[in-house]
C-alpha cells in the first residue's frame, strides 16, 4: 500500500503547486514577440512533467509494509535459582524467594499471552534452558554446592550477556532475582548495546540475615621462641544479631588435642568488634595454633563462620642485628640493651669516636672496614636486621649504603631507622618518612591498630612518659602507622622489595625506665626488631596464609617424598599424584571442608586454615540498587514482588502493549529516494531547454 508523508505541510505544498502552475501558464500561454510560430504545447509538456515530479517529491510517497504476524518478538524470562533464593522471608507467608520469583514470571507469561516467543532460563553459575520443575532440587543443591565448591559462589549474571551476541537478540528480558552480589558483574552494557530492554522483579527482604562471623588473625606468619605475638579476633554481626550479648573465647590448641583458654569475654555484637590480645608462643620451635569461637544464636543464618583459627610457625634461630651510628644516642643505647637481654637476638654495635670506629657486642661477624675506617659493601652479609642510628653516614662508604638497599630489596634484610630527622643520599630514599623542619613536639605515645597486631606494647600499659616527635612532612605510599597517628606518626613500617623498613620517630623512650616501666620499653624494642626480620622458611610452605572452602592450596616442598594430608574430620585425603608438580617442588591439595588441614612429610608439618563459605546463606538481603541500575541502563523497569504480588501481571500487560506496537506497526519505505525520479526531473528540464532553443529560438 502506498501512502503520502509530505515533507512540508499539505497547505504549503498545494500553495507552491498553484504558484508553479500559474507561472507555467503565464510563461507559455502568452505570445512571445507578439505571436507564436506554433502552439507551445511541446514546451509546456516537459515543464508540467518537472512540476509533477517536484510535487511528488514534496508529497513524499512511501510504501507501507505490514510486519508478518508469525514473526513474533523474543521475550526471555530468567529465573534466579541460586542458593540465596531458598530463603523463606518472614513476610512471604512461608514461600521461598524461588517460589515468589517463579510465580511472578508466570504472571508475566500469562499477561503477554501469544504475543511473544517466550524462552525460560534458569540461572545458577551458568544459564540453563527451562525452569526447574522442583524448587528443592534446584535451590537446595545450589546451597550444598556453595558449601562444597568454590566455583558455586552464587548467581552468575554474566551469561546473560550471551543473549546480546546472537543473530536475533530478544527484544525484552525479565529477570526475577534478589540481586545478591557474589562478585559478578551485571551485563547491562552489552544488553543495552544490543537494544535488549531488561526489566527486573525483585524478591526477598532488604533486611540482612541475622548472623555472627568471627575471624582470628595473627600479627605475623612466623615467630621466635619466647616471643609475645599479637592476636586479633574480629567479630562481625548483621541483622537481628546486632546488639545481642555473646561470648567470644580464644584458645590455644596443643598437639595432643588439649586446649588452653587465653580469654573469654562477653561482648555486644556489632558491625565490627575487635578483641586484641597477646599470646606467648613458647620456647619450642614448630607450629602454634589458636582458635576463636563465639556462641551461636538460635535464629542465626549460618554457624560455620562462628569459629576461626590461625597458625604461626615458631623458628628457633639467632637473629643477628648490626647497629651503626656515628655518635652515641640515648635511645639507641637502651634499644641495644633490650636486644642483648633477649637470648635470641645477638647485636653488634659500631660507633664512631673521632677518627676511630669502635665496636661492642657480638664479634663473630667482623663487619669489614675500609682503610678509612668506614663500612664497605660486604658489611651487611649474615645480618637479619640493620639499625641506622644518629650520624650513621659517618661510618658508611657510599657503596655500602647502595649495597644496603640491594640487601633489603633482594635478600629481605630488615632496616630500622632511629634518631629521627633528615638523612643524606641513598638512605633518605630508603626511609619511609619524609621529614619536615622544626623542633620536636612532646607527644603521648598511642598504639595504632597495626602496632596492636604486633603487640608492641602491653594492652594495660598506661601513664607512659611523653616522647619527643620530630615534624613529619608526609609518609611514602603504603606506609603503615604502628604508633601515633597521621599527624604525628611515632613508629611506621613499610615493605621494600622482600624486606621491611621501619622508622621510630620517638625521642625519649629511655625515660620510661625512670618511671618504673623499663620492661615496657624493652618489649617495644624486641617486638619491633623481630617484626622486621624476614619470615623464616620451613620444609613445607603454603601459597597463602588462609583459604576458603573449595580452593586449592599449592604447597612448596623442599626435597622429595610424598605428602600425607589429613582433613579436619580426621580422615586422610591423598594429594594428587603429579610427578611434574613434585619435580618442580610443589603439590596441590584440594580443600572441600572448613577447618584445620594437616599436611605432613616426615617431621615437617604444615597446617592450612580453611574458612567456611556461607555467603549464599548470609549475604541474602535484596539488592534493589543493583537491580534498578541494571534495568535503568537498558531502558527497562524494576519492581518489587515482595511489596506487590501483582507487579508481574502489570509488567506483562505493558510488555503486551509493546508487542502489539512491534507487530502491528507498519514499516514505511520512502519511494522518492529512487534515483529515477531525479533523472526524470533533469530530463524534463533538458528537453524543455532544447525545444526552446532549437525549435522556437527562445532562450
Amino acid at each position: 500500500m502506498i501512502a503520502f508523508a509530505p515533507l512540508l505541510p499539505a497547505w504549503l505544498v498545494l500553495a507552491l503547486l498553484a504558484l508553479l502552475l500559474a507561472a507555467v501558464a503565464w510563461a507559455y500561454l502568452r505570445p512571445v514577440r507578439g505571436t507564436w510560430a506554433s502552439p507551445p504545447w511541446l514546451l509546456l509538456l516537459p515543464r508540467l512533467v518537472a512540476v509533477a515530479v517536484l510535487a511528488l517529491v514534496l508529497l513524499n510517497p512511501v510504501l507501507v509494509r505490514q510486519e508478518p504476524r508469525g514473526d513474533r518478538p523474543r521475550l526471555v524470562l530468567a529465573l534466579d535459582a541460586s542458593g540465596s533464593m531458598a530463603v523463606a522471608d518472614a513476610d512471604a507467608a512461608g514461600a521461598t524467594r524461588f517460589q515468589v520469583a517463579k510465580n511472578g514470571l508466570e504472571a508475566v507469561a500469562a499477561a503477554v499471552g501469544e504475543r511473544y516467543q517466550i524462552e525460560r532460563l534458569a540461572l545458577t553459575t551458568t544459564v540453563a534452558t527451562g525452569w526447574p520443575t522442583a524448587m528443592a532440587s534446584a535451590v537446595t543443591s545450589a546451597v550444598t554446592s556453595a558449601v562444597t565448591s568454590a566455583t558455586t559462589a552464587g548467581t552468575s549474571f554474566d551469561p546473560l550477556a550471551t543473549l546480546a551476541r546472537g543473530e536475533r537478540p530478544p527484544v525484552a528480558l525479565v529477570l526475577a532475582s534478589d540481586g545478591c552480589d557474589r562478585g559478578t558483574a551485571m551485563p547491562e552494557g552489552e544488553l543495552a548495546a544490543a537494544r535488549v530492554v531488561a526489566s527486573c522483579l525483585g524478591v526477598g527482604s532488604t533486611r540482612p540475615a541475622a548472623n555472627l562471623a568471627l575471624r582470628l588473625e595473627a600479627a605475623a606468619a612466623s615467630a621466635f621462641p619466647g616471643q609475645d605475638l599479637g592476636l586479633t579476633a574480629v567479630l562481625n554481626a548483621s541483622g537481628a544479631a546486632i546488639g545481642r550479648q555473646v561470648e567470644v573465647t580464644v584458645e590455644a590448641l596443643a598437639d595432643d588435642g588439649t586446649r588452653t583458654t587465653l580469654t573469654s569475654q562477653v561482648v555486644t555484637a556489632a558491625d565490627e568488634v575487635r578483641l586484641n590480645l597477646s599470646a606467648n608462643v613458647g620456647d619450642k620451635p614448630g607450629e602454634r595454633r589458636w582458635q576463636a569461637t563465639v556462641a551461636s544464636l538460635p535464629d542465626e543464618a549460618a554457624t560455620e563462620d562462628n569459629r576461626s583459627a590461625c597458625t604461626v610457625l615458631v623458628v628457633d634461630r639467632t637473629l643477628r642485628v648490626l647497629v651503626v651510628e656515628g655518635e652515641p644516642w640515648w635511645d639507641t643505647t637502651f634499644a641495644v640493651r633490650a636486644w642483648r637481654k633477649d637470648r635470641q637476638l645477638g647485636a653488634l654495635t659500631l660507633w664512631r669516636l673521632g677518627s676511630k670506629t669502635l665496636r661492642t657486642g657480638e664479634v663473630k661477624n667482623t663487619a669489614p672496614l675500609t682503610p678509612e675506617g668506614r663500612l664497605g659493601p660486604g658489611c651487611w652479609d649474615g645480618y637479619d636486621l640493620v639499625v641506622i642510628g644518629a650520624q650513621a653516614e659517618r661510618l658508611l662508604d657510599p657503596a655500602a649504603a647502595q649495597a644496603l638497599v640491594a640487601k633489603v630489596e633482594d635478600a629481605g634484610t630488615g632496616v630500622l631507622f632511629l634518631a629521627p630527622g633528615l638523612r643524606d643520599g641513598v638512605l633518605a630514599g630508603l626511609d619511609p618518612v619524609l621529614w619536615g623542619e622544626g623542633p620536636p613536639v612532646p607527644t603521648r605515645i598511642t598504639v595504632a591498630p597495626a602496632g596492636r597486631r604486633l603487640a608492641l606494647l602491653p594492652a594495660d600499659a598506661t601513664a607512659l612518659a611523653p616522647v619527643g616527635a620530630a615534624r613529619v612532612a608526609s609518609l611514602r605510599p603504603l606506609t603503615e602507622i604502628l604508633a601515633g597517628d597521621g599527624q604525628r606518626p611515632l613508629a611506621v613500617a613499610a615493605r621494600r622489595g622482600l624486606g621491611r623498613v621501619a622508622t621510630v620517630n620517638a625521642e625519649g623512650l629511655w625515660r620510661w625506665s625512670l618511671t618504673g616501666q623499663g620492661a615496657v620499653a624493652e618489649r617495644f624494642w624486641r617486638q619491633l626488631a623481630k617484626s622486621l626480620v624476614k619470615d623464616a622458611g620451613a620444609g613445607l610452605a603454603a601459597d597463602r596464609e588462609r583459604y576458603r572452602v573449595g580452593q586449592t592450596a599449592v604447597i612448596s616442598v623442599r626435597g622429595a617424598g610424598p605428602l600425607s594430608v589429613r582433613a579436619p574430620a580426621g580422615a586422610d585425603a591423598a594429594t594428587p599424584a603429579q610427578e611434574a608438580a613434585v619435580a618442580n617442588g610443589t603439590a596441590a591439595v584440594a580443600l572441600p571442608v572448613a577447618g584445620l588441614w594437616e599436611v605432613r612429610r616426615g617431621d615437617d608439618r604444615l597446617t592450612l586454615v580453611v574458612d567456611a563459605d556461607v555467603r549464599e546463606r548470609v549475604e541474602v538481603s535484596r539488592r534493589d540498587d543493583r537491580l534498578a541500575r541494571f534495568a535503568a541502563a537498558t531502558g527497562g523497569e524494576s519492581h518489587d514482588l515482595s511489596a506487590s504480588a501483582d507487579a508481574g501481571r502489570r509488567l506483562g500487560e505493558r510488555l503486551a502493549r509493546r508487542a502489539d506496537l512491534l507487530i502491528a506497526a507498519p514499516r514505511r519505505e520512502p519511494l522518492i529516494t529512487n534515483p529515477i525520479w531525479f533523472l526524470v526531473l533533469v530530463a524534463a528540464g533538458s528537453t524543455e531547454w532544447w525545444l526552446r532553443r532549437r525549435r522556437y529560438g527562445v532562450v
